[in-house]
């Protein structure tokens, strides 16, 4: 039978998407790898210190100095929010201040009053432009950082006293 004058391969760009997904899968699994050998390993992500090292971060970014308090008050709120999701299940980032106020109003860690205040003149100067003094700033980042060192302190408070109870139970039983 006759033959083509030229015989041509594959298209050059089926090799580069052959090899675009053989890196992604390589990637993939690299990422799973990673996660699940940190989880058997105990390394877990903590949220406390995370929200430490992001209210460090912004106060080295000098906002309030440089005029940006809106901002600075917007950031801090952000990390505490954000603190708040990562340790409890059912404050997701996505809620309203009156749906996150609702869902940790029964959690005993959570200072309701101190947060409430705090996401009030938060959402004031965030979403109606409320003009605020440096101060007031200040105080405001100080107070979502107070109510962060709270709600761990309130945590590692409990763990601890659940451990003891959980060593004092064989020895109750045992007498």
């Amino acid at each position: 039978p006759q033959r083509a004058l030229f015989e041509f391969g594959l298209p050059w760009w089926y090799w580069l998407l052959a090899a675009v997904a053989a890196i992604g899968l390589i990637g993939l699994f690299w990422w799973w790898w990673r996660r699940r050998r940190k989880r058997q390993q105990g390394e877990v992500d903590d949220p406390f210190a995370d929200a430490e090292g992001e209210f460090e971060r912004v106060e080295r970014l000098g906002l309030v100095e440089a005029g940006e308090r809106g901002r600075y008050v917007a950031l801090m709120v952000e990390i505490l929010r954000t603190y708040l999701s990562r340790s409890i299940a059912d404050a997701h980032p996505s809620l309203t201040t009156n749906e996150l106020l609702i869902t940790v109003r029964d959690n005993r860690f959570v200072p309701v009053n101190r947060l409430a205040l705090v996401l009030a003149d938060a959402d004031l100067v965030k979403f109606a432009r409320r003009a605020t003094t440096a101060e007031r700033a200040r105080e405001l980042g100080t107070e979502a950082r107070g109510i962060v060192a709270a709600v761990h302190a309130a945590e590692v408070k409990a763990a601890e006293e659940a451990k003891r109870a959980a060593e004092m139970a064989p020895k109750e039983r045992a007498a």
